[in-house]
């Protein structure tokens, strides 16, 4: 698990577990307003996916579609995304 200050009280969480064959990466959001984490997007890659998948959930990480964007702005979370199907 991987936590990121965001300032202002805003906080990022990523997670990665195995469920069968795929990966699934969960990313969470603390917002000031409820002092706790929330979802707030999924990527997913399985052993026939060329390239993780996002799933927004909260409005913001629907400009998360591409992976190396998203890690563009957030490269603290690069380790969770590192392949192992091989």
């Amino acid at each position: 698990m991987i936590i990121i200050d965001l300032g202002d009280d805003y906080f990022l969480r990523g997670s990665r577990e195995r469920v069968g064959s795929f990966s699934i990466v969960a990313i969470d959001w603390e917002h000031p307003n409820y002092g706790y984490f929330a979802d707030a997007m999924l990527w997913y890659k399985s052993p026939h996916r060329i390239n993780w998948v996002s799933i927004p959930i909260v409005e913001w990480s629907d400009n998360y579609r591409d992976l190396s964007y998203f890690l563009d702005n957030f490269p603290e979370f690069s380790k969770l995304f590192e392949n192992d199907f091989f």
